[in-house]
């Protein structure tokens, strides 16, 4: 079995002689939902974007990385970014499953199945409409769905709630939750919502300055954080 699914071992990031991230080093377990939190700036979208080689040419990066699949899917905090907003959702959802090693007679219960999971229902109107004529809620559970077409083991979402009101975020963390605990998929979570990562995450990373300060079991940072910032990070939520 693997013990990691994902793992940063100290991957220090450099543009122009200036160090953006510093000795990262954290791991993923299998099946877990892992927040990785901090103030705006600090360096999680980078590791996110480090994750998934998604740096420009001119980074340089030193340390290791380790992605333990070859089915990792990402959910972006704009969700029309994730998608064609002027392409039909079932245009879309058509053209990724001819990726798939899926039979074309299957591709509408698939398409049924996906929708489904994140709480969507199969009809016609949905799949004809564009993704800009959706609502935010809406279209953030079209790319989630669209992420599932390939039936990932682990999904990187940045910010993917951010964009979103306080109802749709918590139909989407539920969601992801879901899919974590049921369907057994890794969840990457990038925010800066610390309440966000207290309720739904069973690990968390805590990043300052391009530096992870912190990171483990979520329960444990929360009651016993062990660095300053990380300490000020919850005073300021539970004020």
């Amino acid at each position: 079995m693997v013990n990691t699914m994902l793992e940063l071992k100290q991957v220090t990031l450099t543009l122009r002689d200036k160090k953006l991230l510093e000795n990262v080093s954290f791991q993923v377990e299998p099946e877990t939902f892992y927040c990785l939190i901090g103030e705006s700036g600090g360096g999680k979208t980078l590791i996110g974007k480090t994750l998934l080689g998604h740096l420009p040419a001119d980074f340089t990066v030193e340390g290791e990385i380790v992605v333990n699949s070859q089915r990792v899917e990402v959910v972006l905090q704009n969700p029309v970014d994730s998608l064609a907003a002027n392409i039909p959702v079932g245009t879309q959802l058509h053209h990724l499953l001819r990726g798939q090693r899926i039979p074309k007679t299957q591709w509408t219960l698939r398409i049924e199945e996906v929708l489904t999971q994140v709480g969507l229902n199969y009809d016609k109107t949905l799949l004809n409409k564009r993704p800009y004529q959706l609502s935010g809620g809406m279209c953030q559970k079209v790319a989630l769905a669209s992420a599932l077409i390939a039936k990932p083991e682990v999904i990187i979402a940045d910010e993917a709630t951010s964009a979103l009101d306080a109802e749709s975020q918590q139909s989407l963390l539920q969601l992801l939750k879901k899919l974590q605990t049921e369907a057994h998929c890794t969840i990457f979570f990038i925010t800066h919502d610390l309440d966000l990562a207290r309720t739904f995450s069973t690990d968390l990373g805590v990043v300052n300055d391009g530096q992870l300060i912190e990171s483990g079991k979520t329960d444990a940072i929360m009651n016993n954080p062990q660095q300053k910032y990380t300490k000020e990070l919850i005073d300021i939520f539970d004020a």
